[in-house]
């Protein structure tokens, strides 16, 4: 964690004393929680029981309380009352997956409390093994939470009464590293990251009033932690001992230090903040942009160049002296019976991953999603144009995937292009067209998944590119796994560009971090067995990226991104 806060690190240590300075001043003068009201989602227990304990204990007028335990909820909501006043909490069964149950929540805090400034989405799941309703909660549950936030107390909302307030999403330090053992835990918080930093751009705070802020707690002692190795993901070993063991390597600390955290970053007022808390210890990190990331990435190679040129001429020396070695010990060795032989090196286990060579795509069986325009029709023509032997179009638009199909074998042959209808997100269509690729071409090699995204209908855009990714992920690793019989391939997923901060597309922008996220996870250790290699592409065209399909299929190293205006991949 310690390359975290260096890497990461906004502040300089004497920047972080003077913000706790400011700090303690604010909390001395005026006090941004007293007299607000808080809404908070997953309140029952954990860190929720902690951030309403802390606000009311700054002066809150009062908080309600969100959650679908209700008989925990009601006794936290009496223990409340009766230690900080009669009516300061409130609690009101709340499953954020169901939308109208959600908004009720909000409606009734109106009800019950004159105002609403304070909105905490803290509900959320570490449960791999159920997937879709880890998805469910975690990604759709926080972005419905969110609207809800600036719908309610944002200056032109849905209420008169609504003057502007703070949203605080809560992520997990494992959004912002690789966590192998959870990839689609992994995933969610990576999307929790960076769609809480495109919904602080300054284009949402000046209009609605409302500013984001993201809290990214380290291993704190919640049922969450406690039920982790339950609900790992299944058909990849005992993945739940490694996520006990994972976290058990990680320091604890209290549920109280998320409560003492949330009140400093009400205080620090800063708009997008992304705070870390562990070991009890609060600090304040930013987001690298893909060109701060392209900048380490290029240093990184030329320190490695370096390196490789000194141990070159080193050896290149030492080559130069053996000779005269081999002399003076032969010398030596006189009069010994005979010299010890030589032993042989041992052998060094590797991990083979499929790599294409000199004749790249020629012969190979490749699935395309989202294959009928776009990017995605880039690909199927420069497989085809490369020597692919079949190429299986998945996409759900029919009309549009016939006459791609009839537009192909002009060129290429029948034999080698055909096109299936399917949802991304629904499994069984899904798993039809791996099973349909399988058995037409008697083979696959490669699976390309490119998703389209547009803001509208963001429940369904969501569910298409995240689930899609997931599922696709999942029959990929089925079905070319060579731990369940197959002989292994490459799984290509693409999103467009990675940006810092994208006002105008905020989901977008977290859906391709969840994207990274989930993939980086995938492509570590413990998936060797697959013999499956995975690959991400960060840009929406191949002309941005200055490479072609070929170059990255054949360069690309198991788990790299490939970034755009380089050839050169970030791993």
């Amino acid at each position: 964690m310690a390359f975290l806060r260096n890497i990461l690190a906004k502040q300089s240590p004497i920047t972080n004393a003077f913000t706790n300075t400011i700090w303690h001043r604010q909390m001395s003068g005026g006090n941004p929680v007293e007299c607000k009201v808080a809404v908070i989602t997953g309140g029952a227990i954990g860190i929720g029981v902690a951030c309403a304990k802390s606000l009311l204990e700054n002066g809150a007028r009062g908080v309600m309380l969100g959650d679908i335990r209700e008989k925990e909820g009601k006794e936290l909501a009496a223990e409340l009352n009766k230690t900080y006043g009669k009516d300061k909490a409130l609690f009101m069964k709340c499953d954020v997956t169901k939308k109208d149950e959600f908004e009720n929540l909000f409606k009734c805090t109106y009800q019950r409390f004159p105002s609403m400034d304070i909105v905490i989405n803290n509900a959320g799941l570490l449960q791999d093994k159920y997937w879709p309703l880890e998805l469910a909660v975690n990604v759709n549950g926080l972005v419905q939470g969110t609207l809800f936030g600036f719908h309610y107390m944002g200056k032109h909302g849905k209420h008169e009464k609504g003057r502007g307030g703070v949203i605080v999403n809560m992520a997990s330090i494992y959004g912002l590293q690789q966590a192998y053992a959870c990839p689609v835990y992994n995933g969610t918080k990576g999307f929790v990251i960076r769609f809480s930093n495109a919904m602080s751009h300054e284009y949402y705070e000046k209009m609605t009033g409302v500013k984001v802020l993201t809290m990214c707690p380290g291993v704190t002692d919640t049922n969450m932690i406690d039920e982790s190795s339950t609900y790992a993901l299944d058909g990849f070993g005992d993945l739940g001992k490694l996520v006990s063991e994972g976290l058990a390597n990680l320091p604890p600390q209290p549920a109280s230090a998320c409560g003492d955290c949330l009140i400093k970053m009400l205080c620090s007022g800063e708009n997008g903040g992304i705070w870390v808390i562990e070991e009890s210890e609060c600090y304040k990190v930013r987001l690298p942009d893909r060109q701060t990331l392209r900048t380490v990435s290029i240093m990184f190679r030329l320190l490695f160049l370096k390196n490789i040129r000194n141990i070159a001429s080193i050896f290149l020396a030492k080559r130069l002296q053996w000779p005269r070695n081999t002399l003076q010990k032969s010398s030596l060795a006189r009069g010994r019976n005979e010299a010890q032989p030589e032993q042989p090196p041992k052998p060094h286990k590797e991990i083979f991953f499929p790599q294409l060579g000199r004749d790249g795509i020629k012969d190979k069986v490749a699935l395309v999603t989202g294959g009928t325009d776009g990017i995605g029709l880039r690909c199927v023509r420069e497989l085809l144009r490369t020597g692919a032997r079949g190429v299986m179009i998945a996409d759900t638009n029919e009309s549009k995937g016939f006459n791609r199909v009839i537009e192909f074998s002009k060129d290429y042959g029948q034999s080698r292009i055909a096109f299936i209808q399917i949802n991304p997100a629904n499994y069984v269509l899904l798993k039809n067209a791996f099973i349909s690729t399988l058995n037409f071409y008697e083979g696959l090699d490669i699976v390309i998944n490119n998703v389209r995204f547009k803001e509208k209908n963001w429940e369904d855009q969501v569910d298409e590119n995240i689930k899609g990714i997931v599922l696709s992920t999942q029959l990929c690793l089925e079905f070319m796994g060579r731990n369940n019989g197959g002989k292994g391939g490459i799984l290509l997923n693409i999103v467009s560009e990675y940006e810092e901060n994208t006002d105008s597309c905020p989901l977008h922008s977290a859906c391709q971090d969840f994207v990274v996220r989930f993939d980086r996870s995938v492509a570590t250790s413990h998936f060797d067995t697959t013999n499956v290699k995975v690959l991400t592409i960060c840009r929406a065209s191949f002309d941005t990226i200055g490479c072609d399909l070929t170059t990255i299929l054949t360069k690309g190293t198991n788990g790299c991104v490939w970034m755009p205006c380089t050839c050169a991949s970030d791993s």
